[in-house]
């Protein structure tokens, strides 16, 4: 879901509160302030890739599919 419509689809994704939710973005800038957003809406277990997905390929090599 992008970062921009975030605020205006919460109730899409308003089912999902207790479950884990995963969030990056391309550096990690709308990704922090994505999870504040759905923190402060009630979700439990927000984690957000330190870094975005530059991090997750450069700096930890992860794989990306």
């Amino acid at each position: 879901m992008p970062y921009g419509k975030l605020s205006e689809d919460l109730s899409k994704i308003a089912d999902h509160k207790n479950k884990p939710v995963l969030i990056s973005c391309q550096t990690g800038t709308r990704s922090a302030s994505a999870g504040k957003i759905l923190t402060k809406a009630g979700f439990e277990q927000v984690f957000v890739i330190t870094g975005g997905m530059q991090a997750w390929k450069t700096t930890i090599n992860y794989p990306v599919k």
